[in-house]
């Protein structure tokens, strides 16, 4: 399937103040606010991979770790002692900002990688090209920029299901997990969502038992 560009998480007027697209196929482009160079404008856009993580032991890990490659504190992406000063700046939780790199939603997560060039700099995780205005109107409309979307607009369930639990609101989390019109679909659906948190190490074993506590006032 193409790569379709689907959000805009900076300036609605990207050409003019800078823009963050985000692409279906793991990766957006950040476009930096053009520079004079003599009598010409020039545009940099970096290309960067919005790789999904995931959670072990509290260190963030390729989405591939296992267990038998050792230690996951070994194993963290090397711009994981940078979480802390990169979510002040953001004025976010470190949690939130770990969460945002494993989420399914790849709008969320561009803005956690976003977040990350704000601190370490779109140089450390990118590539570059550089336009002229002309080249800039084309490549843009070539390749479907967008004006501003939010960039929770279309948080996935799971998610939202995480959201509620970091919050301790496990009768909301429970609410969002028994999903249908009977009881064995929403057995069903509990299992599926809950397994799927569960084996991206999102959701803790303890956790899941507040959730599964929680969920049996909703049965």
């Amino acid at each position: 399937m193409e790569a379709r560009c689907v959000a805009n998480l900076d300036d609605v007027n990207w050409l003019d103040y800078g823009g963050c697209m985000v692409y279906t196929d793991d990766h957006m482009e950040l476009i930096e606010e053009a520079i004079e160079d003599g009598e010409t404008e020039l545009w940099t856009v970096w290309h960067i991979d919005i790789d999904r993580l995931k959670l072990v032991d509290g260190h963030l890990v390729d989405l591939s770790y296992e267990a038998d490659w050792g230690a996951a504190s070994v194993h963290d992406v090397w711009f994981a002692r940078y979480i802390d000063s990169a979510a002040t700046i953001s004025d976010r939780s470190a949690e939130d900002l770990r969460n945002g790199f494993c989420s399914s939603n790849v709008r969320v997560r561009a803005d956690a990688y976003l977040c990350m060039t704000h601190e370490v700099g779109a140089y450390e995780l990118g590539s570059a090209s550089t336009y002229s205005r002309k080249e800039m109107k084309r490549y843009g409309k070539a390749n479907g920029y967008v004006s501003r979307s939010a960039v929770y607009e279309e948080r996935s369930q799971g998610d939202l299901v995480m959201l509620a639990v970091q919050e301790g609101d496990y009768t909301k989390a429970a609410s969002l997990v028994r999903v249908g019109r009977t009881k064995a679909d929403r057995d069903e659906h509990q299992s599926t969502l809950v397994g799927e948190l569960l084996a991206s190490d999102r959701l803790t074993h303890g956790q899941q038992c507040a959730l599964y506590t929680a969920s049996l006032k909703l049965a």
